[in-house]
C-alpha cells in the first residue's frame, strides 16, 4: 500500500505541476497581448470582415450587371476592387504577427509583406489613374479614344508593374527579426531607412495626390469656364 501510495502521490505533483505550467503559459500569453496589440487586432479584424464581402460583392455585381464589354472605368473599379481583397486577405496574417511569435519562416514573411504593400500601391495608383482618365476623357476624349483597347490593357498591366517596383524596396527591407519572433523592417543604417521612408512618401503618397489634385482642379476649371460660356451665349 505505500508503493501505491507513493505512485499516486507522484502522478499528483505532476499533474498539478503541468497544470501549474500551463496556467503559467496561458498567464505570459495573456501578458504578451497588452491593449495596443489587442485593440489593432480586434479593428484589423473588423476591417476584414466587414471590408473582404464587400468588395467580392462589388466583383460579382460589376461582373455579372456588365453583359457587354466593360469600359475602362469599370475595369479601373474591378482593379480596385482586387487590389482591396488582396489586402485585407493578408490580415489574418498580420494579426498572427501581433499576437503571436512568428513561426512561419522567411519566406513566407517576404510573400506575406510583398502582397501587402503590392494590394497598397497598386490602390493608389488605381485611384491615380482613374483621376487622370476622368481629366483626359472629358477635356482630351480624342486623345484617349486613340489609346484603343490595347492601349487600356498595357496601362492596366503598366500599373501591376509600376506597383511591384514599388514594392520590392519594402520587401527588402523587410525580414523575421528579433531572434525569428517578428516579421518586421529589420534594423539596417540610418540612411537605408531614411531612404526607404523618402521614396515610400514620394512615390506612394506626394506624387499620386498631386497629380490627382491636379488632374481634378483643371478638370473643374474647365467645367466652369464651360458652364459661364454657355451662360454667356444662351
Amino acid at each position: 500500500m505505500t508503493r501505491v501510495q507513493e505512485k499516486i502521490t507522484n502522478v499528483t505533483i505532476v499533474n498539478m505541476t503541468s497544470s501549474n505550467n500551463s496556467s503559467l503559459d496561458s498567464t505570459l500569453i495573456l501578458a504578451s497581448w497588452n491593449s495596443g496589440s489587442l485593440i489593432s487586432s480586434i479593428i484589423l479584424g473588423l476591417c476584414c470582415v466587414i471590408g473582404l464581402p464587400g468588395n467580392i460583392a462589388v466583383l460579382v455585381v460589376i461582373l455579372r450587371r456588365s453583359s457587354r464589354r466593360l469600359n475602362f472605368t469599370l475595369c479601373l473599379m474591378l482593379n480596385l476592387a482586387s487590389s482591396d481583397i488582396l489586402c485585407l486577405a493578408m490580415v489574418p496574417v498580420w494579426i498572427y504577427n501581433i499576437l503571436s511569435d512568428w513561426t512561419l519562416g522567411h519566406a513566407v514573411c517576404k510573400l506575406a509583406t510583398f502582397l501587402l504593400y503590392l494590394s497598397l500601391c497598386s490602390n493608389v495608383l488605381t485611384v491615380t489613374l482613374l483621376g487622370v482618365h476622368r481629366y483626359l476623357q472629358v477635356l482630351y476624349p480624342q486623345m484617349w479614344n486613340r489609346l484603343g483597347r490595347k492601349g487600356e490593357v498595357v496601362l492596366l498591366l503598366a500599373l501591376w508593374g509600376l506597383a511591384c517596383a514599388l514594392t520590392s524596396p519594402t520587401v527588402a527591407t523587410r525580414d523575421v527579426v528579433d531572434g525569428g519572433l517578428h516579421c518586421q523592417q529589420h534594423k539596417g543604417s540610418d540612411a537605408e531607412r531614411v531612404a526607404v521612408l523618402v521614396l515610400q512618401t514620394l512615390l506612394g503618397f506626394v506624387i499620386p495626390f498631386s497629380v490627382l489634385v491636379t488632374s481634378y482642379c483643371c478638370l473643374h476649371r474647365r467645367v466652369n469656364q464651360t458652364a459661364l460660356f454657355s451662360s454667356a451665349y444662351p
